[in-house]
């Protein structure tokens, strides 16, 4: 007799495609129910936690200022900017895209972001 997990896992394979497309138009059905799970399961923090950051910032980029309505991408939301300390998940901001990827670039590293301002200062 097959364990619940072997006859889970058969089940699946043999209705992959059926169960593809039942979760992919539930997704897209309910975006803002997807969305609040990847934010729980990610950040620890709901979509309303993201809306009070959102408007504590004023719905503009922590760090550029820019708004979040200007921002191009096929869903125009600002990302969820966090560091993680002794494996604790601690939310920062709200960034754009380019802050987002600057930070990382700059290993979220301080002493780096002064240099370089530093530099661009140094180069006018």
């Amino acid at each position: 007799m097959k364990s619940r997990k072997d006859y889970n896992h058969s089940y699946y394979l043999t209705h992959k495609a059926k169960i593809t497309a039942v979760n992919l138009a539930w997704q897209r059905a309910h975006p803002e129910s997807r969305r609040n799970s990847q934010l729980k399961n990610k950040y620890g923090i709901g979509s309303q936690q993201v809306e009070a950051i959102l408007e504590s910032q004023g719905g503009v980029c922590a760090i550029c200022r820019r708004p979040q309505e200007e921002l191009r991408h096929p869903t125009p939301r600002l990302h969820v900017d966090h560091v993680t300390v002794d494996g604790v998940v601690i939310v920062r901001g709200l960034l754009c895209g380019r802050c987002n990827k600057a930070l990382g670039l700059l290993r979220d590293d301080p002493t780096i972001a002064v240099e370089v301002v530093r530099y661009l200062r140094k180069k006018r």
